[in-house]
């Protein structure tokens, strides 16, 4: 082969390596592009969030006034009941887009939550807090609230109606797990629960597990389906990096020994 026809093959091979080059280059653009006009919010699916979430927050204030109404005034029932009109203005301030987080305990926002679950007092509720500490959003606490008011609507015709709520620590990750006593999920539903606009409920809005795992990345954080069956109930976890008492900025907190998330059954 003389020097022509390895200049020639030289060549054609630069071309076609600069042809290929140019192609992946192009096709990574278009795929950056295509998800990032997939994760653009749409208006009207932030609209029916913001009903959805006025909803959940007029739920326990229609709640508590009926039972002013019936049983008389109490010190519970006006907290609850005014926790349920500051909710409706953390929803405002969503819509107005003047959110922001501080790092807070999980267990006070979990705790915080949880007084929503008063609008449902056939549900027991067990609680098992410890430390750690998150990136505390309105949208986070949304989420919890939302998942607590979907496990408790799951278990309406549940003989036993339990909703366990457990913190754990495993190495540098925080750890709750939310299990009920629910319907459960369906197996060909499981991967469907996250779509927007899906729902099993036949006057539901389809809203609530897109504002879950919203909530829950507004958090830095994460959410998986861990285990459910028709019939025996659905268990969840939510997983957020913990910071070290440098990141955190004071002195080390005292942390239970680690433990592993419970097995799903």
């Amino acid at each position: 082969m003389d020097w022509q026809q390895t200049a020639f093959f030289t060549i054609v091979f630069l071309v076609v390596a600069f042809l290929l080059v140019s192609y992946v280059l192009r096709t990574r653009r278009q795929e950056r592009e295509l998800e990032k006009a997939r994760s653009k919010p749409d208006p009207a699916e932030e609209i029916r969030v913001l009903i959805h979430e006025l909803k959940n927050a007029k739920t326990l204030t229609d709640t508590m006034t009926e039972m002013i109404r019936e049983k008389g005034f109490n010190e519970k029932r006006f907290r609850l009941l005014m926790e349920g009109l500051a909710r409706m203005g953390e929803v405002m301030e969503i819509a107005g887009g003047r959110t922001s987080g501080v790092r807070k305990p999980l267990a006070d926002v979990v705790a915080e939550a949880l007084e929503f679950m008063n609008a449902f007092p056939a549900v027991e509720v067990e609680f098992s807090p410890c430390a750690g500490t998150v990136l505390a959003t309105p949208e986070l606490k949304s989420a919890l609230v939302n998942l607590f008011k979907n496990a408790a609507e799951s278990m309406a015709d549940s003989p036993v109606k339990k909703l366990i709520v457990d913190m754990r620590v495993q190495g540098r990750h925080l750890f709750l797990i939310v299990k009920d006593t629910g319907c459960g999920i369906p197996p060909e539903d499981r991967d469907r629960i996250w779509e927007q606009g899906f729902t099993t409920k036949e006057t539901g809005s389809g809203v609530g597990m897109g504002v879950i795992r919203r909530g829950v990345k507004s958090a830095d954080g994460d959410l998986v389906l861990l285990n459910s069956e028709p019939g025996s109930g659905t268990e969840f976890v939510f997983a957020f990096r913990m910071r070290s008492p440098v990141e955190e900025g004071g002195p080390p907190s005292t942390i239970p020994p680690a433990s592993a998330p419970p097995a799903s059954s």
